[in-house]
C-alpha cells in the first residue's frame, strides 16, 4: 500500500507565506492532500485555495477541545453536536476524515472509565458518520513529550475503544511520530 502524506497548514505556514503561497508549494512538492484543524472564518476559503492548487483535505478536526473530550461524559452533548456540524460540513465538502480526541485522563476516572465513556460518545454519532460516509479518526497522541496526560496514548487503549463502537467509521489516526 502506497503512503499518502499530508501537510498539515497550521503546523508549517509561517505569518510571512500567504496561503495561496502555501498550497503552491506543497503541491509543488508533491504532497496529495492537506489537513486542517479547527474551522475558523476562513475555512470554507481554505478549502477553496487548496482545491484550486489540486490539493485534497484529507481531514480536520471534528471537535474542539482535545485536552477535555470524549472520556468525560459530561463533554458528549457538546462533542455530539460539533461532531454532527462537522460531519455535514465534511460531506458537503468531500472531507474523508474527522480528527477526534479522547481527552486528557481524569484523577477519578481509571483508564477503563475513561475507555467506556469514549467509545460511548463515539457510538452516539457514529451512525450519522456512517449515513454521510464520514471516518471519525480517533488520534493517538504522545503523552510523554507533547501532550502530557493524554488518555489515547497507546495503540491497544484506541483500538479497544473502536472494537466497542463497532463501526466501519470510526478509526485510529495513528501518527508515527506520536507512538
Amino acid at each position: 500500500m502506497r503512503i499518502k502524506q499530508s501537510v498539515c497548514f497550521p503546523m508549517v505556514k509561517p505569518p510571512s507565506l500567504s496561503l495561496d503561497a502555501l498550497c503552491e508549494a506543497a503541491a509543488g512538492i508533491g504532497y496529495p492532500a492537506v489537513e486542517l484543524w479547527y474551522r475558523d472564518r476562513d475555512f470554507e476559503e481554505t478549502v477553496d485555495t487548496a482545491r484550486r492548487h489540486d490539493l485534497e483535505v484529507a481531514s480536520m478536526s471534528g471537535h474542539r477541545s482535545l485536552t477535555d473530550g470524549l472520556n468525560h461524559p459530561d463533554n458528549h452533548d457538546q462533542i455530539e453536536q460539533e461532531l454532527r456540524d462537522s460531519i455535514r460540513l465534511a460531506a458537503r465538502h468531500r472531507i474523508p476524515g474527522l480528527i477526534c480526541f479522547s481527552g486528557n485522563r481524569h484523577a477519578e476516572r481509571s483508564d477503563f472509565e475513561g475507555l467506556l465513556a469514549c467509545a460511548r460518545g463515539l457510538k452516539r454519532v457514529a451512525p450519522y458518520a456512517e449515513e454521510k460516509g464520514v471516518n471519525l479518526n480517533l488520534e493517538l497522541l504522545n503523552s510523554r513529550i507533547d501532550h502530557p496526560g493524554y488518555q489515547c496514548d497507546r495503540p491497544d487503549w484506541g483500538i479497544a475503544v473502536c472494537e466497542m463502537v463497532s463501526s466501519p467509521r470510526v478509526k485510529l489516526l495513528f501518527d508515527i511520530y506520536h507512538m
